[in-house]
């Protein structure tokens, strides 16, 4: 998928109400597009510059989402992930290291520094949906479709279906991003967090084909279209019965 494609339109909040995003950072700033791509995805953006008062105001104020800009914390990745994960007070907390440090940051879902807008937006959402999916407000509409991700829940002309965590995760960046192609080594990595996809690979097509059949039986049509060669795109307004 092309990040820098300029005829990328992110779809907005429909709410006011917004999750706590902790960003760790040694001078307290983080780089533009991803600032902006937090407040688009719904997140307000708190900073820290000291690892250990971070750790307590994860134990304290219970963020949505905390960001490690890694570089200058002299702290080793690995195990700065075992101390925020000791220090969470929720079930899960969604980890995101700003890196270009593939190997050390293992243990944390990881965006380039230099990472545009869209591609921020995108993976911080993403990651959430797969983690902590109740705490993204609002919902995404796309022609006569609109997705509710806190609920798990796809209405289709006011006709509601219900979701798994992985019909969701699938979905979601399709509504994201309304007019987007996603090909299929992008829209893997968004729904699992994996890159293990390769060229000639099935998987995520057997996936999709699974969500589409389960919302088709609950609402009558079909909220993804394939587009040949390519992989996937949102279908807006299918006809009776697609």
């Amino acid at each position: 998928m092309h990040w820098d494609d300029p005829g990328l339109i992110l779809a907005p909040l429909t709410t006011d109400r917004t999750g706590g995003a902790l960003i760790l950072s040694a001078d307290a700033t983080v780089p533009g597009a991803v600032a902006s791509a937090l407040v688009l995805a719904g997140f307000r953006p708190g900073f820290e510059r000291d690892p250990d008062r971070a750790l307590a105001r994860i134990a304290t104020e219970k963020p949505d989402l905390v960001l490690c800009v890694m570089a200058d914390l002299g702290r080793d990745p690995r195990e700065l992930a075992a101390q925020i994960d000791a220090a969470r007070a929720t079930e899960t907390l969604p980890l995101l290291a700003l890196t270009t440090d593939a190997v050390s940051c293992a243990r944390m879902a990881r965006l380039d520094p230099a990472c545009t807008e869209a591609e921020a937006f995108l993976n911080i959402r993403a990651l959430v949906r797969r983690e902590r999916p109740a705490s993204l407000r609002g919902t995404r509409q796309s022609g006569r479709f609109e997705l509710d991700e806190g609920r798990f829940r796809i209405s289709y002309d006011g006709r509601v279906g219900s979701l798994t965590k992985m019909a969701l995760c699938l979905l979601g960046p399709f509504f994201d991003v309304p007019d987007a192609v996603f090909d299929r080594a992008t829209l893997e990595k968004l729904a699992f967090g994996t890159r293990s996809w390769e060229e000639g690979a099935r998987n995520i097509d057997a996936y999709v084909s699974r969500v589409r059949r389960a919302i088709r039986s609950q609402l009558g049509h079909d909220p993804i279209r394939s587009v040949r060669g390519i992989g996937y795109r949102l279908n807006h307004d299918p006809a009776p019965g697609l």
